[in-house]
This record gives structure tokens, C-alpha cells and sequence, in this order.
């Protein structure tokens, strides 16, 4: 059965030498702060985290939008702790899933290939709508990739968004990702408010934190 799904594929660039030049402990710790900072943002955006990858994992949700803001928080995250960036790709299509614990096609490869042709820190991302990612800190721009690169007979359209490193202003009050408040009318209107880097956090924020009617 063929299902519309949004996938990413982030793993952690240069582990392996970071391996041979720190030794197994080390690179353990590493590999265990990121694989809780996925852990975390899947299980409270209500993603699936389909399968651990070694230095990398697998995600998938039916909706994009709590996916993309999990995979932007998982980045940030590892990158408060942990001296090896990510890097992932993201794609979204129809795949079958298999067995009831995998996904099969195109979608998938094209996500896992994405994630293979990023540069640390970026996120490549196809057949998404991603009008909202400019309330994240980030950089985005549009352009198209040789579709050899990606097992394509065609070339694709990527939106590449590079999350900005460093301290911000204003950031969500739920996951803590930041937040671009040039691109939020809704500051002007009441600064009190709080901002909000996707539908979860906010509906999170509402009944676990303040206890305000949904």
C-alpha cells in the first residue's frame, strides 16, 4: 500500500574520523547526545523514528510540517553540544510501506541522497512546501540540482536551508529552536505573545505548559 509521507535522513558528519582520532568512548558519547536530541523531538512532535543508521537515523511523518521543525531542532540541538555538525535531507512523495516497520521508494532515496550531497549544518530539502521555514533562523535558497546526483532522469528543485549558528533573541519556549523575528508580523501585534516554530510546540506549550484552553 502506497502512502504520502515525508521523509529526512541526518547523520553526523565526519564521525568516523572523529573515531580513529578520539577512540570508541568519546565518539560513543557523541553518538549518544544526538541520538537523545532525536529521540526527544520525534517523540514530542509525534514523528516516527523509523530506524538508527549508525551515525545517522531515519525519520518519517504523514505531515511536513512537524517534521521539518524536528529535524531543525534535532540540528540545533547537536549543535549546542557536540563538536560534529549534521547534515540532512528531507523529501516528501508517495512510498509503500513494507512489513509495517519500513518504507520503499523513490521519496526514500531521494532523501537519503540528499542527505549524502549536504554540507554540514544544511538541510536539502524536495517536494516539500516550506513557507514557514523562514521563521527559523536560517538562510534559503532555491535551486536546481542535477537530477544524476539524485538517481533522477530529470533535473529536481531543492530548497537548501542552512541553520545559523550562535546566540539568538527569540527563540520557541517549548523546544528552544530559534526563531526569526523579522519574518513574524504577529511580534507587532503583541509582543507578550508567545512565538512558536510550528503547530506541535504551540499546542504542546498550550496544554502541558500554561494550561490554556486549546
Amino acid at each position: 500500500m502506497r502512502v504520502a509521507r515525508t521523509t529526512a535522513f541526518l547523520d553526523l558528519c565526519g564521525f568516523t574520523a572523529f573515531n580513529a582520532e578520539h577512540g570508541d568512548e568519546r565518539a560513543t558519547e557523541l553518538l549518544a547526545g544526538f541520538r537523545l536530541a532525536a529521540r526527544s523531538a520525534t517523540e514530542r512532535r509525534g514523528l516516527r523514528l523509523v530506524k538508527w543508521l549508525g551515525d545517522g537515523v531515519m525519520i518519517s511523518s504523514p505531515e511536513s510540517e512537524p517534521l521539518l521543525a524536528g529535524v531543525a531542532e534535532i540540528m540545533f540541538s547537536v549543535a549546542q553540544s557536540s563538536s560534529l555538525p549534521l547534515r540532512a535531507g528531507v523529501c516528501r512523495g508517495k512510498v509503500i510501506m513494507f512489513e509495517g516497520d519500513d518504507y520503499i521508494g523513490s521519496p526514500i532515496n531521494m532523501a537519503s541522497r540528499m542527505c549524502d550531497k549536504a554540507q554540514p549544518g544544511q538541510i536539502l530539502v524536495a517536494g516539500v512546501d516550506t513557507k514557514w521555514v523562514p521563521w527559523f533562523c536560517s538562510s534559503i535558497e532555491l535551486e536546481k540540482l542535477d537530477g544524476g546526483l539524485l538517481g533522477q532522469a530529470e533535473e529536481i528543485n531543492v530548497v537548501q536551508i542552512q541553520l545559523e549558528p550562535g546566540p539568538h533573541p527569540l527563540t520557541d519556549p517549548v523546544c528552544g529552536l530559534p526563531l526569526n523575528a523579522r519574518r513574524m508580523p504577529q511580534l507587532a501585534q503583541d509582543p507578550s505573545t508567545p512565538i512558536f516554530c510550528s503547530s506541535i510546540c504551540r499546542t504542546y506549550w498550550q496544554s502541558e505548559v500554561s494550561g490554556m484552553p486549546l
